[in-house]
């Protein structure tokens, strides 16, 4: 598979799991929105996320390796305005995405 084709397949990917987060009725306002009105940026960073945690491509920043890694504090610190938010929309990726899609 081609970086291109890769990245197709994350976009696809990571799109379904934000259609099925946001589906949760008791999902915050701010998270709704943020996902919402940024979900363009969301998309990239959760591509970001799924490529450093499969280990494929070049790895994410602080805030990606952060989360990938697993570290709520050094999440929390370099998370951006956006982010912040929604740290647990992250987690539920990372969780729930399956790796056999770019194999």
């Amino acid at each position: 598979m081609n970086h291109s084709e890769l990245y197709e397949v994350l976009r696809l990917e990571v799109n379904k799991h934000i259609d099925l987060y946001l589906e949760d009725k008791f999902l915050p306002t701010v998270e709704r929105a943020q996902l919402t009105h940024e979900r363009e940026s969301v998309v990239s960073i959760g591509i970001s996320m799924l490529m450093t945690r499969w280990n494929v491509g070049v790895p994410g920043g602080s805030f990606v390796q952060a989360v990938s890694d697993n570290n709520l504090s050094q999440s929390i610190l370099t998370a951006d305005h956006i982010n912040r938010h929604i740290i647990a929309f992250y987690v539920k990726l990372l969780y729930n995405a399956d790796p056999r899609i770019i194999r």
